[in-house]
């Protein structure tokens, strides 16, 4: 998606956790665009800086922050828009901690009447079976299963499938996709369960991110 087609795509959405966009204007070739600011930065940077404090984020926190993406996730798939690339960067954090998502470069607007897309989007480490498969038509299920993905990741620092051994504990989707093969991701996808979440989370939040 180009950034003027973000952009108004932005600008038609009104919820309470997305990123608003006030305004946007071109000037001597510069395009600005005004959007609300994220006093508390988002939730890959919060993730890092609780992993070197050797902290982690309650359960009760990622319930709350569950909550609220599902819920902009709800307005945006009634909406017949897949956001295509829920992550940790791209989920931004007001000053009180509520959750603001944003970053829809790699959004599909989908048609009504069809209600699928055809092409790969979104982060390699956080793509569905569906799509690590090729089966070539893809709905609004894989955010649902990118989200279960980003909840895992808060919860352990590290994505639940890498198709790697020996990597850090800490590691973002990127330097995990440098680590290994598409191959060995694929398998793990497929194939693999994620390791089990420590004993500080509850079955039920455990089956949570499972479903």
């Amino acid at each position: 998606m180009s950034t003027l087609n973000e952009v108004k795509l932005l600008q038609s959405m009104k919820h309470q956790h997305i990123i608003i966009v006030y305004h946007s204007f071109i000037e001597e070739s510069y395009f600005y665009i005004l959007m609300e600011y994220a006093a508390g930065g988002d939730l890959e940077q919060l993730s890092q800086n609780m992993y070197k404090q050797k902290e982690k984020f309650s359960q009760k926190q990622l319930w709350k922050w569950s909550y609220e993406i599902l819920l902009a996730l709800n307005y945006l798939h009634d909406s017949c828009i897949i956001h295509c690339d829920i992550k940790a960067p791209n989920i931004f954090l007001t000053k009180k901690k509520r959750i603001k998502i944003g970053d829809f470069g790699c959004s599909r607007v989908l048609n009504p009447a069809k209600m699928y897309i055809k092409d790969e989007v979104g982060t390699t480490v956080f793509l569905s079976p569906e799509q690590v498969n090729r089966v070539g038509l893809y709905d609004y299920k894989i955010d649902i299963w990118a989200t279960g993905c980003c909840l895992y990741y808060l919860a352990t620092f590290k994505p639940p499938f890498n198709g790697s051994a020996g990597l850090p504990q800490f590691v973002s989707a990127a330097a995990c996709y440098e680590r290994q093969s598409f191959a060995n991701l694929s398998y793990s996808i497929l194939n693999e369960e994620p390791d089990e979440l420590c004993s500080d989370y509850s079955d039920d939040f455990k089956d949570m991110i499972k479903k």
